[in-house]
């Protein structure tokens, strides 16, 4: 008996095996918004330590609590991508231990600033991190994962009692 592969290819039909390659490639949501979210703070750590944003943080500390807001809902973003992406393994059964990695290199990035002449180790900085990481990681646990739920109508649709 012949393997069926060649002639799945042959008949062009992808094999389950190419067709499983395809799928793991398939870039998700959550995953395009981590990456977002952490170039994008990337971005501006490296603009502001090197001073190309010296004019844009004038603007931002001019608004009251303008800076504390940033930083609750730029790491609170960057903590629900991370949330949603690695919920599994938590710490005390509560916190994603990859959201608190991410919490502890954020900790890490407040303090190099104390070696940076134009920033400030603001320590309040730091507390807006953690409650935006804090808020937005209860969000994103909280939400329904959809492949869960694709993978639930699918299973619904095929039983003969649906």
């Amino acid at each position: 008996m012949e393997p069926s592969f060649p002639r799945q290819i042959a008949a062009g039909r992808p094999s389950s095996l190419e067709s499983n390659q395809v799928s793991a490639l398939r870039l998700r949501p959550s995953l395009v918004g981590l990456v977002v979210a952490f170039l994008g703070i990337v971005a501006l750590v490296t603009l502001d330590d090197t001073g190309h944003l010296q004019w844009a943080v004038r603007v931002v500390t001019a608004i009251p609590l303008g800076d504390k807001v940033g930083h609750f809902f730029g790491f609170g973003t960057l903590a629900f991508f991370v949330a949603r992406i690695f919920p599994g393994r938590r710490v005390f059964g509560l916190v994603p231990l990859a959201v608190l990695v991410a919490l502890f290199a954020t900790g890490l990035e407040e303090l190099s600033q104390a070696w940076v002449p134009w920033r400030h180790c603001d320590p309040w900085d730091f507390v807006a991190d953690t409650l935006g990481m804090a808020s937005f990681t209860w969000v994103a646990l909280r939400l329904p994962d959809s492949r869960r739920i694709l993978a639930n109508r699918a299973r619904e649709a095929r039983s003969p009692l649906g």
